[in-house]
């Protein structure tokens, strides 16, 4: 098991000194509220634990599910945004290969209007960072090993999980317009 997590040790350790290098009092104070999407997923709960575990405190971080706000609504966005000082984008809409086969249109618009909203609305908001994640799936089909990210732009994503990647690369366009964005 402790090789599994791994990856997500370090992916986590690589957003909070992001955070940290940008400001180093970001996780600190108690007043600081953080927004996190996507914790009910493997990755979103390691972070949220990490968050608990480096002193944020609980009542500090806003983790509602995805049946509680749906954040393909704009004004769900916008008011879940609305005073925080840190935006961690996790969440997505996935569903294995079946469901990438079957429902392309459907996966590829419920990211990027999640993403797309968080991120806009994160900019409306002046929220102090906006953290964005990428996946593997935007990576050329054909990229070689190890996965570098200068080759991300070389080529379009495996057809199967293009519609996830894609919108991953369109998150990666959006975000540096704002200011205070982290992207892994």
């Amino acid at each position: 098991m402790a090789d599994r997590e791994e990856p997500y040790h370090t992916l986590c350790d690589a957003i909070f000194n992001s955070l940290k290098a940008a400001d180093e009092s970001i996780l600190q104070g108690p007043d600081k509220k953080i927004f996190i999407t996507g914790e009910a997923g493997f990755f979103g709960s390691r972070v949220v634990k990490e968050l608990l575990q480096k002193g944020v405190g609980k009542e500090n971080v806003a983790i509602p599910q995805s049946h509680e706000i749906d954040l393909r609504v704009w004004e769900n966005c916008a008011g879940v945004v609305k005073d925080s000082d840190i935006v961690i984008h996790l969440a997505a809409r996935v569903g294995g290969i079946g469901y990438n086969q079957a429902c392309p249109a459907q996966l590829f618009y419920e990211n990027a209007i999640m993403g797309i909203q968080l991120i806009e609305a994160s900019r409306q908001e002046d929220v102090g960072k906006c953290v964005i994640v990428g996946t593997i799936c935007a990576y050329p089909w054909f990229t070689p090993v190890p996965f570098k990210e200068n080759n991300l732009w070389n080529g379009y994503p495996e057809e199967i999980y293009a519609p996830y990647g894609l919108v991953k690369k369109m998150l990666l366009v959006q975000v540096p317009g704002i200011p205070a964005a982290v992207r892994f």
